[in-house]
C-alpha cells in the first residue's frame, strides 16, 4: 500500500470526498477550511492514483460532505461541477473571520455564519 502524494505537503485536511474513479483516476475533494465548509478543492490522481494534482479551487459542498461535482453518462473525460468565485470565497472567510472574534469589553463572540454576509 502507498501513501498518497498530493501536490503541497503542508496542507490542512478535515475531509476527504471520494467524487469518481471510473476514468483510470480518482477525484477526491479535500475541505482544507473545517467542518462548515461550504467549498473544497478537488484533486485528480495519476493512473496509479497515488499522485494527485489540484484540478478545481473552491468547489461547493454541503457540510455533509456532499460535493457539486458529476461525471457525464456516456461521454468519457466529461464532469460538471459547480464552484464558488474567488472573490465569493475571500469575502466569506473576511466574514468569517470578523464574526468570530470577541466583542470588546469581554462579551462572548459569535458563531460562524451560514450564508454570505
Amino acid at each position: 500500500m502507498r501513501t498518497a502524494e498530493l501536490p503541497h505537503k503542508h496542507l490542512y485536511e478535515h475531509s476527504y470526498t471520494i467524487l469518481d474513479t471510473s476514468e483510470h483516476s480518482v477525484f477526491i475533494q479535500i475541505n482544507h477550511e473545517g467542518g462548515l465548509s461550504k467549498y473544497g478543492n478537488i484533486y485528480a490522481s495519476d493512473s496509479t492514483g497515488v499522485r494527485y494534482n489540484l484540478a478545481l479551487q473552491y468547489n461547493v459542498r454541503d457540510i455533509d460532505g456532499q460535493c457539486d461535482f458529476e461525471r457525464v453518462q456516456g461521454v468519457d473525460g466529461i464532469y460538471l461541477a459547480n464552484v464558488f468565485e474567488k472573490e465569493a470565497v475571500k469575502q466569506y472567510q473576511e466574514v468569517e473571520t470578523r464574526l468570530d472574534m470577541p466583542i470588546q469589553g469581554g462579551g462572548k463572540g459569535f458563531g460562524a455564519v451560514d450564508e454570505y454576509g
